[in-house]
This record gives C-alpha cells, sequence and structure tokens, in this order.
C-alpha cells in the first residue's frame, strides 16, 4: 500500500497505510482541518499508536551513545499491524560533517521479523552512510555484533 499526494484515476488523494483509510482531497482536506494535531492516533496495533501520517508515535528508542566523541545515534521501532517491525532514527555528530537528521518510524517501508532485526537493519544502514568517522563505525560495528550475539543467546 503505498501513501499517495496526488489524486489517483479513483478519485483518492491520500491514502492512510497504518488505518487503510482512503481519503479523497476533500476529505483530507475536511480531516487536516479538524485535525491539526499530528499526534491525533488513528491506528494502534500491539500497544503502538500510528498518526494518520503514518508515524508511530510512541516508538520504543534505543540510545547509543558515543559520549567521548559527542555523538548519538537513536534508534526508534515499533511494530505493525502484521506483527513485523520497523524502524526510524535519529543522529548527530556521527559523520565527518557533524550533519545530524532522522526520519520516523514509518509504517510503510521495509519491515523485520523481530524488533532486535529492526535494529540490527538500522545500525547496518548507518555503518553505510558516507563520511562516518571511523571510530564511529567500528562503534556501530560492535552494537551490531553485540546485537546479533543477543539474538543468538536467545535460542
Amino acid at each position: 500500500m503505498a501513501t499517495v499526494h496526488a489524486y489517483t484515476p479513483d478519485g483518492i488523494y491520500y491514502e492512510c497505510a497504518a488505518n487503510s483509510k482512503k481519503y479523497t482531497g476533500e476529505e483530507w482536506h475536511a480531516y487536516c482541518a479538524a485535525n491539526k494535531n499530528t499526534d491525533c492516533v488513528v491506528a494502534e496495533y500491539f500497544g503502538f499508536k500510528w498518526n494518520v501520517h503514518d508515524v508511530c508515535i510512541n516508538a520504543h528508542i534505543t540510545d547509543i551513545f558515543f559520549e567521548s566523541w559527542n555523538c548519538c545515534l537513536q534508534i526508534k521501532t515499533a511494530q505493525r499491524k502484521d506483527g513485523t517491525w520497523t524502524y526510524g532514527h535519529n543522529y548527530s555528530g556521527i559523520t565527518d560533517c557533524e550533519e545530524g537528521g532522522g526520519c520516523g518510524c514509518w509504517y510503510e517501508g521495509e519491515t523485520f521479523p523481530t524488533e532486535d532485526a529492526a535494529i540490527v537493519a538500522a545500525l547496518q544502514n548507518f555503518k553505510k552512510k558516507d563520511g562516518l568517522k571511523p571510530k564511529i563505525a567500528n562503534a556501530i560495528q560492535k552494537a551490531i555484533f553485540d546485537r546479533k550475539c543477543k539474538q543468538l543467546t536467545l535460542f
């Protein structure tokens, strides 16, 4: 299911994946006018609350601090209706240009069978980031290894 922000041939302007609701342009604009709070919950699965923009507003947060380098990586995870997991992130100071950024824990996108698998995927994704400081790359690799070892000890 894809989020739509333009009219489809059947008149749909926006589709919320979290609650599977399709809005015409008129319905979408009326909804936005009546619900200015982006934290308005439209779906809840396994205790995770999703807003109409398909972002989890109460995701689990895993903080990975690199205190000696003044850097932080925050991974957000949430479980979807089908039981799979997805992730989002925030970061600061992990690259040579000292940039920061982030994205919400979206309902759509790649999913994983467990929360740990989602966290490992997020870490692996960050390890590929351009300009990653070598010390941070090594620390992320260690965090991946530690998380994978945790997964193996569960069996």
